[in-house]
């Protein structure tokens, strides 16, 4: 009981220090996310005002971890007043084609990792059958037992790939996908 008073404990400190810090806020059922852009630390300096600066989706993925993801997210965009409308379009277009990459991508690694994992898979279990045959045909114990470690390396690997890793990828195109579909707002 107390490991469930501390968790609820610590999403509300988080909570309160997200909107203290007005990086995040819940306005009506949604989770906010505040984005300030500032002149002079929009763009990547070497991408000639086309790349937004790496900065700024490094925070939204921060302040991505404070909000409450069962609520539909919201980016709430304050630009520079003297910024033409055209410029904010601009970056608006740019975050949105950053991650609708990052959900492309993180797509083909799951596709990746579901078929090396199959690959893993049949590897092992026919070095499982090779080792089934070797056992009946009474061959050298050492080496039908080094068969079979073989075998079951394989098929852990695969499973490895198959549940732990393509975990972390999931969640990585679960972020990416629901900050793509966020509502954007324009505030001043």
């Amino acid at each position: 009981m107390k490991q469930k008073n501390l968790i609820k404990e610590l999403e509300e400190e988080i909570k309160v220090f997200s909107q203290e810090q007005k990086i995040s806020s819940e306005e009506n059922e949604l989770s906010v996310i505040r984005i300030h852009f500032v002149e002079d630390r929009i763009y990547d300096e070497y991408s000639g005002k086309t790349l937004l600066c790496k900065e700024i989706y490094e925070y939204v993925d921060s302040a991505f971890q404070l909000i409450d993801r069962k609520k539909e997210l919201q980016l709430q965009l304050f630009f520079p007043k003297e910024m033409s409308a055209e410029e904010k379009e601009h970056i608006q277009k740019s975050f949105k084609a950053h991650y609708a990459t990052g959900v492309l991508y993180a797509q083909k690694q799951s596709l990746r990792i579901k078929i090396i994992s199959l690959i893993l898979l049949l590897v092992g279990s026919l070095f499982l059958v090779a080792d089934g045959l070797l056992l009946w045909n009474g061959s050298n114990f050492i080496f039908q037992n080094v068969i079979e470690i073989v075998s079951w390396v394989f098929i852990w690997e695969a499973t490895n790939q198959f549940f732990f890793q393509n975990t972390a990828n999931k969640k990585e195109l679960f972020q990416n996908l629901l900050i793509f579909k966020a509502e954007m707002i324009e505030k001043e």
